[in-house]
């Protein structure tokens, strides 16, 4: 229901302006059409409603199926736009709807980590975004978020919590013939998570923090397009 979407946004600008001392730069990059996966680091619950404020475009949400059962929040969440993905097993009906939402055009949240980490460091990327973008040639935009996590202890001695948010260029999938090997897969998340990496502050690139060590062999600047 995209007028509830957009009414939660409404309401959320407002209070993030209250609670939050927040930077973003880089909207300029988002393509405003076609098939987009927005790529983002996971520390924070907040990290998806940011994205779903500042990004200019609807932003579809995958999250944890828990969160869909509490009762009141997990209508809230549907109601949204989100819809829900079992971890720890291939959930076919999420990978459906997630290539539903690509292959109509629109933007779709993912976090490359496969789950919200329990610091603020970049863990290790899995190859969810890598297999959704490859079977449905979206382009991914890289979102990075930091500061968030401090955000329930600040709350709680009435001060603002800093938040940066920076987004970086657009860029699409390149591969050769054929199904790519485990060995392709995993250099085409790990080149994702540099360009992600490359975003967030030094402090917190994690298991990422050597830009020297990354690689842009498979990645292609938005509009360009794939070798045969």
């Amino acid at each position: 229901m995209m007028w509830f979407y957009h009414l939660a946004n409404v309401v959320l600008r407002g209070l993030f302006a209250i609670l939050l001392d927040y930077r973003v730069t880089g909207l300029e990059n988002v393509p405003r059409t076609g098939p987009l996966i927005v790529a983002i680091n996971h520390t924070s619950f907040l990290d998806p409603l940011l994205v779903g404020v500042f990004i200019p475009r609807e932003v579809t949400m995958m999250g944890k199926a828990e969160l869909f059962r509490i009762p009141v929040f997990g209508l809230i969440a549907r109601l949204y736009g989100a819809f829900p993905v079992r971890r720890g097993e291939i959930d076919r009906g999420a990978l459906r709807r997630a290539m539903e939402v690509l292959q109509e055009g629109g933007a779709l949240m993912m976090a490359p980590e496969g789950t919200r980490g329990g610091t603020e460091q970049l863990q290790r990327g899995r190859h969810g975004v890598t297999m959704i973008a490859l079977r449905t040639g979206a382009a991914i935009l890289p979102v990075a978020i930091w500061g968030p996590k401090r955000f329930p202890t600040n709350l709680a001695r009435l001060r603002r919590t800093r938040v940066g948010m920076a987004v970086g260029e657009p860029f699409t999938l390149k591969k050769g013939a054929g199904k790519p090997s485990r060995e392709e897969v995993r250099a085409m998340t790990d080149e994702i998570m540099y360009r992600l990496a490359a975003l967030l502050p030094p402090e917190v690139r994690g298991v990422y923090s050597d830009l020297t060590a990354a690689r842009e062999d498979h990645l292609l600047p938005l509009g360009v397009k794939r070798a045969a």
